[in-house]
């Protein structure tokens, strides 16, 4: 019964490993710069915004989008906690 639950979170924690390592392959060639490139502006942003409020490293979403008047670079952070005194 234990074995079964480390299996499935093992399985689980491979699995949305393997699904943002797609997802930077996906980026990295809509923009046609390196996966390094993308993996170094994200820990700049992770840094950045870690100065300000808790983010959720695991939620982060980078992605490419295609519209009006060109093309975007969507990056969302889960916030979990901003703290009562500071900027924000």
């Amino acid at each position: 019964m234990v074995w079964s639950v480390f299996q499935r979170i093992r399985r689980n924690h491979s699995g949305s490993l393997a699904k943002k390592r797609l997802q930077v392959v996906l980026v990295t060639d809509k923009v046609d710069c390196s996966p390094e490139l993308i993996e170094r502006m994200k820990d700049d942003m992770i840094r950045v915004i870690s100065k300000y409020m808790t983010i959720d490293r695991e939620g982060i979403e980078i992605r490419v989008v295609n519209g009006r008047p060109g093309t975007a670079l969507y990056a969302a952070f889960p916030i979990l906690e901003i703290p009562s005194k500071g900027i924000c």
